[in-house]
């Protein structure tokens, strides 16, 4: 080994509690979410150690986090999570009132893996949809035509969202 753990217990500890936040907007469930955020970090440390650290350590973490996700929804049939609404305290901080977060819970059950990656990416993280794009290894246009089909399906479960007739309609 060359050293290099201080370094990457440094880097850890630095995005630890964001990252566990995006994995659990994706994977609503909160031992899946460190288990996928743990596993990505595991492969980024083997590429760390060999390699050095990546050039974007941050976001090559969290492309290896998604795709991860990604990958791990193909093999799944259900998407049936367990929710206690103590699950929701600190997904979106003490601004944002518990039932609107509940709402919002409700409503990303409802997407595909994809879809809800690019929303979370989208609006939480607040990538472009260039950036997605390249995260995700597909084109612009896929990104858009996801989100325009993540926002209809919302709209299409409006007693899950009210607002979500107001998300802005995407032109692909």
């Amino acid at each position: 080994m060359r050293g290099d753990l201080p370094d990457f217990e440094e880097f850890v500890a630095a995005r630890q509690h964001r990252l566990l936040r995006v994995a659990f907007l994706l994977t609503r469930d909160h031992h899946r979410a460190e288990d996928l955020l743990q596993d990505a970090f595991v492969k980024v440390y083997r590429r760390w150690r060999h390699e050095g650290p990546p050039e974007h350590s941050e976001a090559y973490l969290r492309r290896v986090m998604v795709n991860m996700y990604i990958s791990s929804r193909r093999h799944r049939r259900s998407t049936e999570v367990p929710l206690l609404e103590d699950d929701l305290v600190d997904t979106a901080g003490p601004s944002v009132p518990t039932d609107d977060r509940l709402i919002v819970w409700r409503a990303l059950g409802v997407l595909t893996a994809r879809q809800r990656a690019v929303l979370v990416l989208r609006i939480y993280e607040g990538m472009t949809d260039e950036e997605i794009a390249d995260l995700l290894h597909c084109a612009t246009g896929t990104v858009r035509s996801l989100a325009s089909r993540a926002y209809t399906t919302l709209r299409t479960h409006s007693e899950l969202l009210d607002w979500a007739a107001s998300a802005p309609k995407e032109k692909c």
